[in-house]
C-alpha cells in the first residue's frame, strides 16, 4: 500500500485481510508506505492483530524510491474506498506490478482483470474476505503475477504516456467534429 493513512483508503480492512491471508502464508509481509490521520490507529490495530513484525509502517517516499519498492512487491494492495485518481495503482501497473483494489472510483478505473483483481464494495466482512482471496489467488500463481504485472506495464504504455494521451484527444475531437460515431458506438 503507498497512500495517505486516511480512513476513506480503507488500509484497515486490508490490514485485516492480510492478517487472514497471512495464516496460510506465514513468509509474507505487507509494507504501507505513508502518512496521516489515521497512522495511530492503524498502528494500534497491527499491535492487535499482533502482525508488528509482519506489517512494516514506511514514511513517504521520494518517488523514485517509491518506484523501486513498486518494482520490488509482488502486487499492491490498494483498498480505497472513494479515491477519484488512485495514481499509484498506475504507478504499480507501469512497475509491472498487479493491483487489488475495490471496484470503485478512480483504482477501478484503472484496473482490468487483466492486470488485476477487483473486490467489489459491500460489507467489511465481505471486503475483507474479497481482498484475502485476491492476494492467495497471486501469491499460489507466480505466472498470473508475471502475466498481469506485464498487461498493466502495456496498459500504461499503450493508454497513460503523454504521447499516448495525445493521439487518443486528437482521435476523440476528428470524430466529434466528423459527427461519425466512435468505433465502440457504431452498430
Amino acid at each position: 500500500f503507498a497512500g495517505r493513512l486516511d480512513p476513506i483508503k480503507g488500509l484497515k480492512l486490508g490490514i485485516r485481510a492480510f492478517a487472514k491471508f497471512s495464516l496460510s502464508n506465514p513468509l509474507s509481509t505487507f509494507e504501507i508506505i505513508g502518512a496521516g490521520e489515521a497512522e495511530a490507529e492503524i498502528r494500534e490495530l497491527i499491535r492487535c492483530l499482533k502482525l508488528e513484525d509482519r506489517i512494516h509502517l514506511t514514511p513517504w517516499l521520494a518517488r523514485a524510491e517509491l518506484m523501486r519498492r513498486l518494482q520490488g512487491c509482488d502486487v499492491l494492495l490498494f483498498p480505497s474506498f472513494r479515491d477519484g485518481g488512485g495514481a499509484v495503482v498506475v504507478e504499480a501497473m507501469a512497475c509491472a506490478t498487479p493491483v487489488i483494489c475495490l471496484d470503485t472510483g478512480g483504482p477501478a478505473f484503472h484496473v482490468q482483470d487483466s492486470w488485476g483483481i477487483k473486490v467489489p464494495p459491500g460489507d467489511p466482512g465481505s471486503v475483507v474476505d474479497g481482498l484475502a482471496a485476491g492476494l492467495e489467488q497471486l501469491a499460489g500463481d507466480r505466472e498470473l503475477r508475471r502475466s498481469m504485472g506485464g498487461a498493466g506495464r502495456e496498459r500504461v504504455r499503450s493508454f497513460y504516456l503523454w504521447d499516448r494521451l495525445g493521439d487518443r484527444l486528437a482521435e476523440i475531437y476528428r470524430e466529434a467534429l466528423s459527427g461519425e460515431p466512435r468505433p465502440e458506438e457504431r452498430p
